[in-house]
């Protein structure tokens, strides 16, 4: 059977791009991993660890808050939506941010929350962001991709990618969505988490990345414009 020569075409180019992608995947603590472009840059800001890659199209950042062991974080059961609700907010809030969308995700059959907005406020930082929250074990992460509005329609697909690539390392039956120990005290956390991811962008941080960074007193590796 003969193969027409357009269609051969196609999947010979199609091999070819498929070797010529390259990922890292990044243990997020014991818990969960996710692939960037290269290896990312580590970093602990404000108590979060952080992991942050750019190129010159687009910021990849992973920030992970541990709350196992604060009275300030508490998530009952059946209250997981309103959580995120109050993060989506606080973030949008403190970024000075227009929401474009919010959807739900699953990943390992647990819930989270995705949203798109602009942020026009910092000229140094792309303002088309995407962010992906998800709670689980005691423990936020919060998946950002950043690109310029003029780029954006082309890049959804590595969005796609790095967001679909994050994924448990533990067993769905040992994953839980709420606060396993009972706090002394219940605050907004949610909201309180959601500013602070949003104060974090105003300040060049792009949720994870220093300020010193963005001002240059630490240079982040422009990866993928010079690569050896």
């Amino acid at each position: 059977m003969r193969i027409p020569f357009l269609l051969f075409c196609l999947l010979l180019s199609t091999v070819f791009f498929s070797f010529g992608q390259s990922t890292y995947r990044q243990n997020l603590g014991d818990l969960a991993t996710i692939d960037f472009p290269d290896q990312p840059d580590k970093d602990t800001v404000m108590g979060q660890e952080t992991f942050a890659y750019i190129d010159s199209s687009a910021y990849y950042i992973v920030v992970i808050g541990d709350y196992a062991n604060t009275n300030a974080m508490q998530v009952k059961e059946g209250e997981l939506d309103k959580f995120y609700d109050e993060v989506v907010t606080g973030a949008i809030k403190e970024s000075g941010g227009q929401l474009v969308h919010k959807k739900q995700f699953e990943t390992n059959g647990q819930k989270g929350v995705e949203i798109e907005f602009i942020s026009a406020t910092d000229p140094n930082i792309p303002d088309v962001r995407f962010m992906r929250f998800i709670f689980v074990n005691d423990k936020f992460f919060a998946l950002s991709f950043f690109v310029n509005s003029e780029n954006r329609a082309e890049m959804l697909s590595r969005k796609d990618h790095f967001f679909n690539s994050f994924g448990f390392t533990a067993e769905e039956s040992d994953l839980r969505q709420f606060t396993n120990l009972k706090k002394n005290r219940s605050y907004d956390a949610g909201y309180a988490i959601g500013k602070l991811i949003g104060k974090l962008s105003i300040m060049g941080i792009t949720v994870g990345i220093i300020l010193a960074v963005v001002l240059g007193i630490k240079k982040l590796r422009k990866k993928g414009d010079n690569r050896e």
